[in-house]
């Protein structure tokens, strides 16, 4: 580690007694005095010089767009970067820098003292390891707006960047390099004047009692006004500040200045904290994101450890800050974190009071404070402020508090009119928790005014060597450390300041130390031993065979060798392996030689170690083996060869596949099993299996299964008397056939070889099997079958021919399919029919008698074989019932002219049509007068009358009628008839009646007629149909059913109609 500032002697005693005097603040009239104001007030009681420092004159161009879209009020500065860079060289300790405003703002003079973030050792870090030289110089100061005891001033100073926040009753005034303006160019403005309210968002839940501060207020036992305690702080920032500031000068300049100014609220108030470590992601960082929340679990998450007490991620996104609450001495490392969320400007005007706010606020969070208008406050879980439930944050359900002038760090006024003024720093209670938190937390301790770096890591380099030499030795640099110094064992030459060393040996060896040193003074020193060294002794007996087989893998060694580092092997020509320890693994070659082996280390060889070794050679190959090279399955045979000369010698044998039988001798008794192939035999010895001899067996197996057996000479399927041909392929290693007929048939000629003669006698019966088996030597293989049919005759096919209309009818044709080799015979059951020629055939000429009605023709099928079933078809004389009656089954009652047709029937004469009740047809030439006709037409017209019912067609000829082909007709509307103006006579009595009425009228000629009975709306209720005659006819009326009413009688005969009103009363 390395500090950024040391104290001067003179400085560390003026500070420490100033110390004495912070028990309690002091004040002016009811203003508060802060510990700061209180130093400067003391050195200025002691006429302590501060030298003054003009770096900043008003610019002579205030105009800047982006500037004033940010800021209402602001003055545009030029720095004097000669007296940046003579600031920088000299570092007075107290200094009185003026900051000019425009005309109608207030220009500003603070008076400063040197302070150093870092008193317990400063760390800079990378992703990339430790950095061993700060990349540039920064110093910091803290102090007051001149006269203004009340104020605080932080400023920082480096060649990047000067940065500063002055806060006194009239807010936070900010003096900071407008971005991108290559340090020329600085703004000074109150944070009251942005235009943009700059709001962050806390994600820390900070509902708890704030125990400790009520339980030390209930004891009287208030923190003193200064910590006595120092909290270290471990800073990263992730690669998105990086990337913004451009550089890691940069990032080192802002961050540092940063924490001055949060260390400045926090000494302001006693709280000392110092920087530790600054950790600078300049690659792509493992956070995510988005929220806060999510960016302190993966801090959490990724940073197991860390070089401080606490640890604060800073970045650009998040748009807040959330950290754990009063995590001193957590052990959970990943609840000593928190995240804060920045903008380093906005519309390029820096913004470090916001980020300074963000920063602070949630570092006081892990130090114990909740927030102001938590209900955890004041000794009775009240508010102190208002200004969280106004802004819409209300955390418990105690009375809102007030609303101050201004806010404290841990408020949430900055979210509305009231805003934060660093001024009053954290207030008394928040700061009085936290310094209560800081003064009894275990393990923390006093801050350190000038720590001396830490012990180095081990020195790494050879701790061994051989006479003068040259070595290199080195350590990790040690944080902090400005230089080292080493140690050499006597005689040794060689010097550094640095972490690393190369020097010259003797034959000695020693300690090496080496210790790290700042300003502060010297570490504790890191020592190695060293010692040198000779060259090795000669190995012991080198172990392993002596006698070996070749291509066989085996293992020597040696007994390790004091001092020495590596082994050097040396094999016989042929050999396989390699090794530099004192153990070795070769594969032997065909030749002999010997092994030998020396011990290496850095200041030689020993003498070399030796084994010789020779090579047993494998067995010479077999004589000729003797026995059957032809065998038949399940036969045992024997096989042998002469013994082959050596010692301890074993025969393997290998048998073709299937076969059985074992010996490690010179003979073997083994079974065949169903095929031939390769005896072998080898003999073995220590060293493996020497050269095979084999023998190949050929093998006399059964024969194999027939393929399948074809036919020639005609249809499969035989008879007595037929002849047939029968074939096999031939079977490899056959020598004959053997064919077995079924009963009743005998093989006349090729038996015994692959093609035989059949003839079927008339002893052949039933249907049953061919069979042939392969003969050899060896024996009879598997049989094949072939089954053999009798081809008995099948019922015919369907009779084709005419069926219907043969009324006196000659020379009709009727056939069946024909089937080879058959012989068709036809009859009829009775003698009105004959067959006029074709018997015998599947096609015949029949004649029909005219008394013929009805008959049966038979046909059956004869062969060799026998009869088959009977095929029958009945012929009738009459027509056939007529195809499907076409035209409308849904009319209207009373409906006329409705056409209906049928297709012609084969061999009729005439058709009868018929009718519902009351309906007449028509051929187009006669109308029926009643509900039939009959006529030689198959189309009709229908006139229907008050009836549905079914009309029905059927055939006729000579000989009779065919069935009806009836087709249902349903109405489903009424039509009015046609009525002549003809009065028709009628006679209605009794009217009224209960349950009779008898109606006479007078008809022109012989018609049909309809008696409607229909109630007053015209429903009908009753229909009668009839027939009339010429003259006077009667009718009769059932009314038994009709209920007490008046109802209407409509009588219809001959285009002639009446309509009566008739009354029922019972």
């Amino acid at each position: 580690m390395m500090n950024l500032q040391c104290c001067s002697s003179k400085k560390l005693i003026l500070l420490l007694l100033m110390a004495l005097f912070f028990i309690q603040e002091t004040t002016i009239g009811n203003i508060p005095v802060k510990l700061i104001a209180t130093r400067v007030q003391q050195l200025e009681q002691s006429q302590t010089p501060f030298k003054p420092v003009n770096l900043f004159s008003i610019s002579g161009n205030q105009e800047d767009e982006k500037v004033s879209q940010t800021v209402n009020a602001f003055t545009l500065l030029d720095v004097n970067k000669t007296g940046i860079d003579a600031l920088l060289k000299e570092q007075p300790d107290y200094i009185r820098i003026q900051l000019p405003a425009k005309a109608g703002l207030p220009s500003l003079e603070a008076v400063l003292y040197k302070v150093d973030i870092s008193t317990n050792g400063f760390t800079l870090q990378t992703d990339k390891g430790i950095v061993d030289q700060l990349p540039n110089i920064n110093i910091h100061y803290r102090g007051i707006i001149s006269g203004d005891y009340t104020s605080v001033v932080s400023m920082s100073f480096s060649k990047e960047e000067i940065m500063g926040i002055l806060s006194d009753a009239r807010g936070n005034f900010v003096i900071g390099e407008i971005e991108s303006s290559g340090r020329s160019r600085y703004v000074l403005y109150n944070d009251k004047d942005l235009i943009p309210a700059v709001s962050f968002g806390c994600g820390t839940n900070t509902s708890q009692v704030v125990n400790d501060y009520e339980q030390n207020q209930i004891q009287n036992n208030l923190p003193g006004i200064a910590s006595v305690k120092c909290v270290n702080w471990f800073y990263e920032t992730d690669y998105d500040v990086f990337v913004g500031k451009g550089s890691l000068a940069n990032v080192n300049s802002y961050m540092q200045g940063v924490f001055n100014q949060v260390a400045t609220l926090y000494d302001n108030d006693g709280i000392s904290i110092t920087l530790q470590t600054l950790f600078v992601w300049t690659t792509t960082d493992p956070y995510t994101g988005p929220s806060t929340g999510d960016y302190l679990d993966q801090f959490g998450t990724y940073r197991t450890s860390f070089a401080g007490d606490l640890a604060t991620l800073i970045g650009y996104n998040g748009g807040g800050g959330v950290a754990y609450v009063n995590q001193l001495c957590s052990s959970n490392t990943s609840l000593k974190m928190g995240y804060s969320g920045i903008n380093s400007s906005y519309n390029t005007v820096p913004t470090y009071s916001w980020t300074v706010e963000v920063i602070t606020h949630e570092d006081g969070h892990l130090l114990g404070s909740r927030h102001t208008h938590d209900c955890v406050w004041n000794g009775n879980n009240t508010r102190i402020d208002g200004c969280g439930p106004q802004a819409g944050y209300n955390s418990g359900s105690c009375a809102a508090g007030p609303i101050p002038v201004d806010g404290t760090i841990m408020s949430y006024c900055h979210l509305i009119s009231a805003g934060i003024n660093f001024a009053l720093g954290f207030g008394p209670q928040p700061a009085a928790l936290i310094l209560n938190n800081v003064n009894n937390a275990s393990c923390l301790v006093a801050c350190s005014p000038c720590p001396v770096p830490a012990q180095p890591t081990t020195i790494s380099g050879a701790t061994a060597f051989c006479q003068a030499t040259s070595l290199t030795y080195s350590i990790t640099a040690v944080a902090g450390a400005t230089s080292y110094i080493w140690t050499l064992p006597s005689g040794w030459t060689g010097t550094s300041t640095t972490n690393s060393i190369s020097v010259n040996t003797n034959s000695s060896g020693g300690t090496i130390s080496v210790a790290a040193i700042n300003s502060c003074g010297t570490g504790t020193a890191r020592t190695l031993a060293v010692t040198g060294n000779s060259a090795p002794s000669q190995p012991g007996n080198l172990t392993g065979n002596s006698s070996v087989c070749a291509g066989t893998s085996y293992n020597y060694s040696v007994a390790t060798v004091p001092g020495a580092t590596s082994y050097i092997w040396s094999i016989p020509a042929g050999w396989s392996g390699t090794s530099t320890t004192n153990n070795i693994t070769l594969v032997a070659g065909s030749s002999a030689g010997t092994i030998s082996v020396v011990a290496v280390n850095g200041c030689g060889n020993s003498n070399a170690r030796t084994l010789s070794v020779t090579i047993t050679p494998l067995p010479a190959q077999p004589s000729v083996i003797s026995g059957n090279t032809f065998v038949c399955p399940g036969t045992p045979q024997t096989y042998s060869v002469s013994t082959v000369p050596g010692v301890n010698l074993t025969y393997i044998w290998t048998l073709p596949v299937g076969w059985t039988g074992t010996s490690n001798g010179t003979t073997i008794t083994v079974t065949p099993g169903t095929g031939g192939g390769t005896i072998s035999v080898a003999a073995n010895n220590t060293c493996g299996q020497g050269p095979v001899r084999t023998l190949a067996v050929s093998f006399g197996a059964l024969p194999a299964k027939p393929s399948a057996i074809t036919t020639s000479g005609g249809a499969v399927k035989v008879c007595p008397g037929d002849i047939k041909t029968y074939s096999i392929n031939a079977v490899s290693g056959a020598t004959s056939y053997t064919w077995t007929a079924p009963p009743g048939a005998t093989i006349s000629n090729g038996q015994g070889t692959t093609s035989v003669i059949v003839n079927y006698g008339a002893g052949f019966l039933a249907n049953d099997s061919l069979k042939v088996v392969a003969n050899n030597g060896c024996g009879t293989g598997p049989m094949r079958f072939l089954k053999i049919t009798r081809n008995n005759p099948v019922k015919p096919g369907v009779i084709s021919g005419p069926v219907y209309g043969l009324c006196n009818a000659s020379n009709q044709t009727y056939s069946i399919p024909n089937v080879s080799g058959m012989v068709y015979n036809w009859s009829f059951n009775n003698g009105t029919a004959s067959i006029v020629n074709g018997q015998g055939s599947n096609i015949i000429v029949a004649s029909f008698t005219p008394n013929f009605t009805s008959a049966s023709l038979i046909v059956t099928a004869t062969n060799a074989c026998g009869t088959s079933a009977q095929r029958v078809l009945i012929l009738r004389a009459t027509p056939a019932v007529p195809a499907q009656i076409t035209g409308s089954a849904t009319v209207c009652a009373n409906q006329q002219a409705v056409p209906y047709n049928t297709s012609p029937v084969a061999g009729a004469t005439s058709y009868t049509w018929q009718g519902p009740v009351g309906a007449r047809i028509s051929d187009g030439v006669v109308t029926s007068t009643n509900a039939k006709l009959t006529t030689t037409t198959t189309s009709v017209t229908v006139n229907f009358a008050g009836t549905a019912g079914n009309l029905k067609v059927k055939a006729n000829n000579v000989c009779g009628s065919s069935g009806n082909r009836i087709l249902a007709i349903t109405f489903n509307c009424r039509e009015q008839l046609p009525v002549s103006t003809n009065q028709m006579k009628v006679s209605v009595f009794p009217n009224p009646a209960s349950d009779f009425m008898n109606i006479t009228f007078e008809s022109e000629n012989k018609a049909g007629y309809q008696l409607v009975i229909s109630d007053v709306s015209g429903k009908i209720l009753h229909l009668v149909t009839g027939e009339t005659n010429e003259g006077i006819n009667e009718a009769g009326l059932d009314v038994s059913q009709l209920p007490n009413g008046i109802y209407f009688m409509e009588l219809i005969n001959n285009n002639n109609r009446s309509i009566h009103k008739i009354s029922i009363q019972k």
